[in-house]
């Protein structure tokens, strides 16, 4: 594979700000050093923190939200010739740290311009791609892949999660991914995500005076009707009999 560096911008971000939706011609990866907040991705949305990073191919919209301040380093680059695929998305860095120690001798090589600094910055892009993917395919081979995927669920679970988001996050194509999901979990993505409603209303409704629409809303319902009629079908009573027992 062919690498071209185009530069690395370490910068802070207020809390609350929003960078608006934008593209560029070649490869961007960004890498959270602290804060939370959102990255949106070719329409997917991720919630970012401290240890992730985000990939983004070249021509593809994307925008951040910054709940809380946060810290970044990210690259451009051009990329030809790929041996593997690299898809968008928000990944986990290892436990050792492997991608940010990448981005810092990255940094550290643009300050210093050594000789033949141009040649050491492609290489280390390149071992940068091959060491996400190295993460990736060793999380997949020890089931990681589905830590990541649940988390993701239990933190966005109401918030209208799309089925593509959750593929790319566990780094499979979107029916392979369906599948290996309930042969794991016993439920398909979409039967796990309700299951999450169903037990956060049960909750809300038990400890909480809220009405049910107010709880059809938080839990991420479409609608009154549609809580209700999901609630009694997976527990035998309505959301008020629920709450009435």
């Amino acid at each position: 594979m062919n690498c071209k560096f185009h530069f690395l911008y370490f910068t802070l971000y207020e809390e609350l700000l929003h960078i608006n939706s934008n593209c560029h011609n070649s490869y961007e990866i960004v890498y959270y050093l602290k804060g939370t907040g959102e990255t949106v991705i070719n329409g997917c949305s991720y919630k970012y923190k401290e240890g992730t990073f985000s990939i983004i191919l070249p021509d593809i919209y994307h925008s951040e939200i910054h709940e809380e301040k946060t810290e970044v380093i990210y690259i451009n680059f051009d990329c030809i010739d790929l041996p593997f695929e690299i898809l968008n998305g928000l990944y986990f860095d290892s436990y050792s740290k492997t991608i940010l120690n990448l981005m810092e001798k990255i940094k550290k090589e643009i300050i210093s311009k050594n000789i033949f600094h141009e040649y050491r910055l492609e290489l280390l892009i390149q071992e940068l791609l091959i060491e996400h993917k190295r993460i990736i395919e060793n999380k997949n081979s020890k089931n990681e892949w589905l830590d990541y995927v649940v988390v993701f669920i239990d933190e966005n679970y109401n918030n209208g999660i799309k089925m593509e988001t959750l593929a790319e996050i566990s780094g499979y194509s979107y029916h392979r991914f369906r599948h290996l999901f309930k042969e794991k979990t016993g439920l398909s993505p979409i039967a796990y995500i309700l299951s999450k409603k169903i037990e956060h209303s049960k909750e809300r409704l038990t400890n909480s005076s809220l009405g049910i629409t107010e709880i059809s809303d938080i839990c991420g319902f479409s609608n009154s009707s549609q809580f209700s009629n999901l609630f009694k079908k997976y527990t035998g009573l309505s959301p008020r009999e629920y709450r009435k027992n």
